[in-house]
Parts: C-alpha cells; sequence; structure tokens
C-alpha cells in the first residue's frame, strides 16, 4: 500500500517475491533489482512518493489498470458473494426450525414436566434428526459454489471448504 491506503500490489509474492520483483520490474522507468539485495527495501525505494514523482507514474493507478487487479476484483466479488450466500443459507435454515420449535414447545413443557426427558435430550434429538438434511444441502451447495466461482478442485482446498461450510474448524 502507498501513503492514504491505496493498493500499489496485491498479490502472492511468489519465492523469494519473484512475483513482486517481476511485477514492478514490468512497469517502464522503475530500476531492476540488484543481486543480493532486499526485495522488500528495494519495493519501498521504487514505490516512494519521490520516484513516483520522479518517473511521473503513480503506482495506485498502475495497479488498477493491470491485468492483477481486475483479476482480484472479480475474485474478491465471487468470494464477498459466495459468503454473502452462505450466511443467506444459514439463516434460512435457523429460521426454518423456528416454527416446529413454537409448535413442539408445549409438548415439550408437559414431557418435561412429567419427567420424560432433559432438555439435552430434546435438544440432541433435534439436531440429530437435521444433521442429514443439512449435510447433504452443504454437499451439494459446495459443488454448486465450487463450479461457479472457478476454486481449484483438490482435496485440501475442497475439505478446508467443506469444514469451513459446516462449521468446524
Amino acid at each position: 500500500m502507498k501513503v492514504g491506503g491505496q493498493e500499489i500490489y496485491l498479490d502472492p509474492l511468489g519465492y523469494h517475491c519473484s512475483h513482486l520483483i517481476k511485477y514492478f520490474e514490468e512497469i517502464q522507468g522503475v530500476s531492476k533489482i540488484k543481486d543480493g539485495y532486499n526485495p522488500v527495501t528495494w519495493v519501498l525505494e521504487v514505490t516512494s512518493l519521490a520516484k513516483e514523482m520522479e518517473l511521473g507514474i503513480d503506482f495506485a493507478e498502475e495497479y488498477k489498470n493491470s491485468w492483477l487487479y481486475s483479476e482480484k476484483r472479480q475474485d474478491l466479488f465471487n468470494a464477498m458473494g459466495f459468503m454473502y450466500a452462505v450466511v443467506l443459507l444459514g439463516v434460512r435454515n435457523s429460521s426454518s426450525t423456528q416454527p416446529l420449535v413454537f409448535v413442539e414447545r408445549t409438548v415439550f413443557y408437559r414431557e418435561k414436566a412429567a419427567g420424560m426427558y432433559s432438555v439435552f435430550a430434546y435438544a440432541f434429538s433435534h439436531a440429530v434428526i437435521e444433521l442429514p438434511y443439512v449435510l447433504l444441502q452443504a454437499v451439494v451447495y459446495g459443488i454448486i459454489v465450487f463450479a461457479m466461482i472457478g476454486f481449484e478442485w483438490t482435496v485440501t482446498k475442497s475439505s478446508v471448504a467443506a469444514k469451513w461450510m459446516l462449521g468446524c474448524t
């Protein structure tokens, strides 16, 4: 980021900052990094306000016009849409149980007063009943979202996303 909080690079750095160095060296007027020089120090030097004025470049604008930025805004919108849909799905699932709880409340109070079962047994049984439905819904939703957004179809990425969707950590 540059002064004012504007982004000048927001991408993976690469091994020994190779992606970062390649991006800035491709900008016309930016000096090449010397062998053995610290890449972070080099980036701070070549993107300073004084260097921007000397080169007549606004690195924030340069980044906004780059293919990296357009690829990142679209990825960001996809991720934000995905998170919105997940939250909406969770709210819908939790609100769908409210009518059931309202109807069964009187039955619960009657059975509890009679000593038939505890609060834990009642809550646990309802959670177990809903589990297959929620699991199936999460798997189907995950497959559709992975295909639409273009996430990587690797075991590690899929298992992390599945754990996240199911609320496991």
